[in-house]
């Protein structure tokens, strides 16, 4: 699975672009959303962030350790 290898360190700024591009729909009106969907797209891809950050920093600690 090479897609994946490459993915290595990729993901969490790959969920901030989505986000980003998400929002900035939203704000310009590219299009529509009920607010609840709007709120509960937007938790999950903070939630998928801050899961990305946590996997980076327990990586690195786990390099500094060896």
């Amino acid at each position: 699975m090479n897609w994946l290898n490459w993915l290595q360190g990729k993901k969490t700024y790959l969920i901030m672009i989505i986000g980003f591009v998400f929002n900035l729909g939203l704000l310009t009106g590219w299009w529509t959303m009920d607010n609840s969907v709007w709120s509960f797209i937007d938790g999950i891809l903070v939630f998928l962030g801050i899961g990305g950050i946590r996997s980076g920093v327990k990586s690195e600690v786990a390099k500094l350790q060896k």
